[in-house]
């Protein structure tokens, strides 16, 4: 295309370094879009990675103070059971502490002592012998589950045997947190 006049090419050379400059922006928009699709993609990959820790006897350990509520289920109906207590998770595998339970408003101290397992999914598995006084009064199982990388823990009890070889129903669960 041939230029009449000299105005005509500076506007012809005008159009040109516009359509110049808006390639110039449209590569850097599309630059930075990249980039933050490129970043997006690789926070959202850590994430999906981090959320699926593993846990193992190493995540229970340490001190909890815990809750117990529910029923035992006797002949004559359900009775009400409270207990608050604390619990020290050893890296052998053993746990002990105390609590001090309600039941049917009679109260009592007892010295807890047993074992634990935690699976690599965080559920596990508890079972303690329980003592007054030095006898042994009763062995619970509950089946636990470790929440909140490990600071704080749920259980239900699974069953519970009197020494005498007497299974006693019980409707209970635990709450349990972290204290150091």
């Amino acid at each position: 295309m041939k230029c009449k006049t000299f105005a005509d090419a500076v506007e012809l050379r005008m159009e040109d370094l516009k359509t110049e400059l808006r390639r110039i922006i449209m590569k850097r928009n599309i630059t930075r879009t990249l980039l933050v699709i490129t970043c997006l993609a690789t926070f959202t990959a850590s994430m999906v990675s981090t959320t699926q820790a593993q846990c193992s006897n190493a995540t229970a350990l340490g001190v909890y103070g815990f809750t117990t509520t529910g029923s035992i289920i006797l002949p004559s109906g359900p009775v009400p059971v409270v207990a608050v207590g604390r619990l020290t998770f050893t890296s052998a595998g053993t746990v002990f502490g105390s609590q001090t339970r309600s039941v049917g408003g009679s109260t009592a101290v007892e010295r807890i002592a047993g074992t634990f397992t935690t699976n690599a999914n965080c559920t596990g598995t508890i079972i303690a012998q329980v003592f007054v006084s030095g006898a042994l009064v009763r062995t619970s199982t509950l089946a636990t589950i470790w929440v909140d990388n490990g600071r704080k823990a749920r259980a239900v009890f699974k069953n519970t045997v009197l020494p005498n070889s007497t299974i006693l129903p019980t409707v209970l669960t635990t709450e349990a947190d972290r204290l150091f």
